[in-house]
């Protein structure tokens, strides 16, 4: 989950879309050849750090052609930047950034694996939107489903975290902070948009998980 620093907010943010393709896949298990009956599930981007501003010599957006070697866990092991912007500054802190992205893991038939993509990230400006939040990460839709029920009949939302959560934020009760929802997984954005005080999201789906969210009382816009 994104922890983002007050110190880090800015008029504008980047904003990413992003295309993936799988182009080799690695390791799953002990083997590396891809049988056609294979049943391979993409990694989702979940988590990112926030890229530096656009260079000098860009106006407008940039796309960027990325080759992502992601291991088993979600975690990036290798970045190549297949158009580089000219400016090798900027270059050289956008990918030592990416190296920070976390994803879920890509699986073949349920399992997961190590995996090279192809991913095309379109980097635009953005006026970033913070919301305190709150969130409850699930396992499985049932047990997403039955959150929503106790939500709905009164029960706490820092007490379903603590039970329920599979993210670490369940030790603060789900609390994550005041969050620019511009940097979490874009699947969430037109419900957060729309998200009123002290509301719960239905259940967003993010790679394997079922991800609530709450917002709390207090917003800052600047």
């Amino acid at each position: 989950m994104i922890r983002l620093s007050l110190l880090e907010r800015a008029r504008e943010t980047l904003k990413l879309t992003l295309t993936t393709s799988i182009i080799l896949l690695l390791f799953a298990g002990c083997a590396a050849t891809r049988h056609a009956e294979t049943r391979v599930n993409p990694p989702e981007l979940i988590e990112k750090t926030i890229l530096p501003p656009l260079p000098s010599n860009v106006s407008g957006e940039l796309q960027l052609k990325l080759r992502l070697f992601i291991d088993e866990h979600g975690n990036v092991i290798n970045v190549r930047l297949e158009n580089p912007t000219g400016n090798a500054e900027w270059d050289s802190l956008a990918i030592e950034r990416i190296y920070h992205w976390r994803y879920t893991p890509a699986t073949a038939n349920g399992s997961p694996i190590k995996i090279w993509i192809s991913q095309t990230a379109r980097v635009m400006s953005q006026t970033p939107r913070y919301l305190p939040l709150w969130e409850i990460v699930c396992g499985t839709k049932e047990i997403a489903d039955s959150v929503i029920y106790a939500l709905k009949s009164g029960a706490r939302f820092d007490s379903l975290a603590a039970k329920y959560s599979l993210d670490p934020s369940k030790n603060n009760g789900g609390f994550i902070g005041l969050i620019d929802i511009y940097q979490l997984p874009q699947s969430a954005w037109p419900l957060l948009l729309n998200l009123e005080e002290n509301n719960f999201t239905l259940p967003i789906k993010i790679g394997m998980y079922y991800i609530i969210y709450r917002r709390a009382t207090r917003d800052i816009n600047q």
